[in-house]
């Protein structure tokens, strides 16, 4: 036999068509990831134990799987915690900066409320002093100024509260106004009517020389006549009815005579008293001595006189600006004199050099018709302005409305950016989608 008849001849590769090629499409089928599932904002969850009856074809598509989906897991998360920061902040966050664009502003927990209460003198009081004491309690370390038509003083209260001063009367009835200003820029002021009477009015006490003190109905004048005077109590809001007589003394506000039916209604009154025996079951009092003060005089003093404080912002001459501490708006013209006294705490004087830039100082004095005020007395405060005039420094600004006095929490005031963003998170725009490869057939 010939050698070439044992030679098998080729074969052709029709045995081996596309069709052995299609063989593992039944497998792949299980663990097809589905990219909607893989795209949404929950992360699908990550099997934690490969399942081992996955086929050795699937369990390397899974291994290839596996890292795809802890990146877009840690992407989303990434995504959502950004977006979160943004919206507080409203605004996108710069990858160069390690703290917000814009700062958190917290405000002091709680400012104290202003108080001011009086121990000395009593609204209605008649005395035969030209000084009259003024105490009482107020915050620690608060100026407190009281002035009259014509007279003023100042004082600091103490580490508690505490304020103690006098102040010059004239003869006849005074206008007292005795105002505390703390430097959060809050106010408070109280006002009453006292008497100094020149004229010795009054009871010597036993084993004394000195009149004691009267205590007078003081109010408004609702009706009057020649024989009975009707007062309508300021602090009580009451009326109470005098008898007048022949010997009732009838006095203006200058503790000059005038007669009774000089009384209008709507004046002023104070009217020192005594038990009126004629006046019997009724118990009306009886006039002895009847101060008034015409409402015409009262209306002038109240336009007249005032007391402001500030921080110095700028001194030209002998004129100062003042800025008030929370109201940035508003601002006062101090006129100073030669006449103007100027006290500083601690020091015996003071003059207008003493008064900088940047110190707080209250200061009290007449109109001078233009919005300023010519100042008859000034009070340092001790210190550069603290405060929350120190978290607004003296800077041109928008005008600020007043806080609240005021009004004021305990909780901490948080003040965000306003935000417009909307706090949806945004899913990632471009992520590899697993797309099937054909399967390599097994040798």
């Amino acid at each position: 036999m010939d050698d070439n008849s044992l030679v098998t001849p080729p074969v052709s590769p029709m045995p081996v068509e596309p069709t052995p090629v299609t063989m593992p499409q039944e497998p792949v089928v299980p663990v097809t990831v589905e990219p909607p599932a893989a795209l949404s904002v929950e992360p699908p969850a990550v099997p934690s134990v490969i399942p081992q009856e996955l086929t050795r074809k699937d369990n390397m598509l899974f291994r290839n799987l596996h890292p795809l989906v802890v990146v877009v897991t840690i992407g989303l998360t990434v995504t959502a915690i950004l977006g979160t920061v943004s919206y507080l902040y409203g605004g996108d966050i710069d990858p160069t900066q390690k703290t917000p664009t814009q700062a958190v502003i917290v405000r002091p927990t709680a400012v104290p409320e202003l108080t001011l209460s009086l121990a000395s003198p009593a609204s209605g009081v008649v005395t035969e002093n030209s000084m009259l004491p003024v105490s009482g309690m107020t915050l620690p370390g608060v100026p407190v100024v009281f002035y009259t038509e014509s007279h003023e003083d100042s004082v600091l209260s103490d580490e508690k509260g505490n304020f103690s001063g006098s102040i010059l009367l004239d003869s006849g009835m005074n206008t007292l106004t005795i105002t505390a200003m703390d430097e959060n820029g809050q106010e408070k002021s109280l006002t009453m009517e006292v008497a100094y009477d020149d004229q010795v009015l009054g009871v010597k006490t036993e084993n004394s020389n000195v009149m004691a003190d009267k205590k007078a109905i003081s109010g408004k004048v609702e009706k009057v006549s020649d024989k009975q005077l009707e007062v309508k109590q300021n602090n009580l809001g009451k009326s109470e009815t005098v008898n007048i007589d022949r010997l009732t003394k009838v006095v203006n506000s200058k503790n000059k005579p005038i007669k009774i039916n000089g009384v209008k209604p709507n004046d002023t009154t104070m009217v020192v008293a005594s038990d009126d025996a004629a006046s019997g079951a009724a118990k009306i009092k009886k006039a002895v001595k009847i101060f008034v003060k015409t409402a015409t005089e009262s209306a002038q003093l109240a336009t007249k006189r005032k007391a402001v404080q500030g921080v110095v912002t700028n001194v030209s001459g002998k004129t100062i600006t003042l800025a008030h501490q929370i109201q940035r708006d508003r601002t006062f013209t101090v006129i100073a004199t030669d006449l103007t006294i100027i006290k500083m705490s601690g020091s015996a004087s003071a003059t207008l050099a003493d008064v900088q830039v940047g110190k707080r100082i209250t200061a009290v004095g007449d109109n001078d018709g233009a919005g300023g005020i010519i100042a008859k007395m000034i009070h340092i405060i001790p210190g550069k302005a603290t405060g929350v005039f120190n978290k607004l420094p003296v800077t041109p600004q928008p005008t600020q409305a007043p806080s609240p006095t005021s009004t004021s929490s305990a909780t901490p005031i948080v003040l965000l950016p306003s935000v417009t963003p909307s706090p949806t998170p945004v899913p990632p725009t471009s992520t590899p989608t697993p797309t099937e490869q054909p399967a390599t057939p097994t040798p």
